[in-house]
């Protein structure tokens, strides 16, 4: 289980959530069949204890990610949970992407880092861009 505590205490919102209290469990892990050496990750999002979404994040040898889907329930939305576990990424590792596929998306992970075309892999983008954060 993964706490938040060094991002929370970084980046206070002005949300009414406490982000002390967001935490990610890994659920399991598997390969990619088309990509051998990447392996992914399921976590849960849960917030004091509440099950509120999932992310998936595949990571390489090299020390590159990428945050392959994060969702999370509608109520727990726009509060900053995202961006802390966005940020938490970013910081594991050497090299984070994101690929949003939805102008939502496309504006949060452009506030969080900055669209590129140097990324390791091929057919990410899925026509709102590739965004290293």
């Amino acid at each position: 289980m993964v706490k938040f505590n060094k991002i929370a205490k970084e980046n206070k919102s002005n949300s009414d959530i406490d982000l002390d209290l967001v935490e990610l469990t890994v659920l399991g892990y598997s390969g990619d069949e088309e990509d051998p050496d990447g392996l992914y990750t399921n976590y849960s999002i849960s917030y004091d204890k509440k099950k509120i979404g999932n992310v998936e994040v595949k990571t390489w040898d090299d020390g590159s990610a990428l945050i392959d889907r994060i969702d999370i329930d509608e109520e727990f939305r726009n509060k900053g949970i995202g961006s802390y576990i966005i940020s938490y990424f970013s910081d594991l590792y050497s090299s984070c992407y994101i690929v949003p596929d939805n102008t939502d998306a496309q504006r949060l992970y452009a506030r969080l880092g900055s669209e590129t075309t140097e990324y390791p892999w091929y057919g990410l983008d899925q026509g709102y861009g590739v965004y290293k954060v």
